[in-house]
């Protein structure tokens, strides 16, 4: 049985302990060498790898050339620099008020600078925290420059889209990341990632200097799985799957595509499968909702109901994809950064482009119908679920009586 990660997104633990990594090193050199920009910023869909992808980077800085061994960048990287390294994971900060937020953002600096051997002056402001912790990191590093390396930095926010809150932490996360800006000269690389892209007034006013890849070719398969990468890294896990479901390796692997495959993150681009999805399908050797088994963000339901759209029809143009305010969410852009939506088509007019945008795969229109109807009924989850089944079976059955009073 291939070790298929469905739980770390560790790139050191992956490598150590033979889990099954799809090589993405080629692309992140072409970030990383230095050669097209040094700060840099991308957007993904929650669980699709950004995670693993910044572990992979903080491990390239750092020079750890004994996890690289086979990998398409082990052999075009200069092993004989490394620098330091400030990740942080602003997953762990996620709260209700902006003050405990400050609290838990210092703490996480300290412990940056813990890690990395150096002091830095006691405050509870943390981008004066952050200010300081470059700048000591960049006075003990060979050349003076430091890499910075910020995971989920929209997560603060989140869950506040829409309300009150939004702005207060709106203000104080653009004050602090302004801090990457200051610093730029003191910058070996910098990499933010997170699921939405504000608005260019709000958090990324001051921080204007980052060069966003969201959108871009060379990126475009990062995060998620090729059809070719899939069948070159999982032949053998879907081998197994189809033994254990009675078909055949295509008719599993064609099964694989219809679930879970269709997110396209630029117009040229491949299509790329859903990786957790993917790992959690193998392994459980059943195709069911994974990705989206959490159920639909509240956030998101409350947006639509706001500004309802028209599912079999969207078409948009580049700066409706590109980010919106958090006080007031664009509802297209919102559900094309999260996932839900993806890129259908492109047609082009003289010098304007539009993208025709629909649900990526049957997994998603699954969940996401379904989480949309218990939403508009106003009906308490489980009852609405049972009214589903009641539906569904009366159809099968040929009940005409049932299915009108369930529906």
């Amino acid at each position: 049985m291939q070790k298929i990660a469905v739980d770390t997104y560790n790139f050191p633990r992956m490598r150590k302990e033979g889990f099954v990594y799809v090589d993405k090193t080629a692309i992140l050199h072409r970030l990383a060498c230095g050669d097209f920009g040094k700060l840099f910023f991308l957007a993904r869909p929650r669980r699709f790898g950004k995670s693993l992808a910044v572990s992979t980077l903080r491990a390239l800085f750092e020079g750890r050339r004994d996890l690289f061994t086979g990998l398409a960048i082990e052999p075009i990287w200069d092993w004989s620099k490394s620098w330091p390294v400030i990740h942080l994971d602003m997953g762990s900060t996620q709260t209700d008020s902006v003050e405990e937020f400050k609290v838990r953002l210092v703490e996480l600096l300290h412990n940056e600078s813990t890690r990395n051997g150096v002091e830095i002056s006691a405050s509870n402001d943390p981008t004066i925290l952050f200010a300081r912790l470059i700048d000591a990191l960049s006075k003990k590093a060979e050349d003076g420059q430091v890499v910075i390396l910020i995971d989920e930095y929209d997560k603060p926010i989140i869950g506040h889209l829409g309300d009150s809150k939004a702005n207060q932490f709106r203000d104080t996360l653009k004050s602090f990341y302004s801090v990457v800006k200051t610093y730029e000269d003191r910058l070996r690389f910098a990499f933010l990632t997170g699921v939405s892209k504000f608005a260019k007034v709000s958090i990324f006013s001051d921080l204007n200097n980052l060069i966003d890849k969201s959108l871009s070719v060379d990126t475009a398969t990062l995060f998620g799985y090729t059809h070719e990468e899939v069948k070159n890294c999982f032949s053998q896990s879907i081998h197994d799957l189809a033994l254990a479901m009675g078909i055949s390796d295509d008719e599993a692997f064609a099964k694989i595509v219809y679930w879970y495959d269709g997110y396209r993150f630029e117009e040229n681009a491949p299509l790329v499968i859903n990786p957790v999805s993917l790992s959690l399908c193998i392994t459980e050797q059943k195709f069911q909702d994974y990705w989206t088994q959490t159920a639909i963000p509240t956030f998101l339901i409350e947006a639509i109901k706001k500004k309802p759209i028209n599912f079999s029809d969207i078409e948009v143009d580049i700066d409706d994809l590109s980010y919106y305010e958090p006080t007031d969410p664009n509802t297209t852009a919102l559900l094309f950064q999260t996932g839900y939506l993806t890129i259908k088509s492109v047609e082009k007019f003289s010098e304007n482009q539009y993208y025709h945008l629909g649900l990526p795969n049957h997994e998603v229109e699954r969940s996401f119908m379904r989480n949309l109807s218990v939403a508009y009924a106003n009906i308490e989850q489980t009852r609405s679920k049972s009214l589903m089944a009641a539906i569904e079976r009366s159809l099968y059955t040929n009940d005409m009586d049932r299915f009108v009073e369930a529906l």
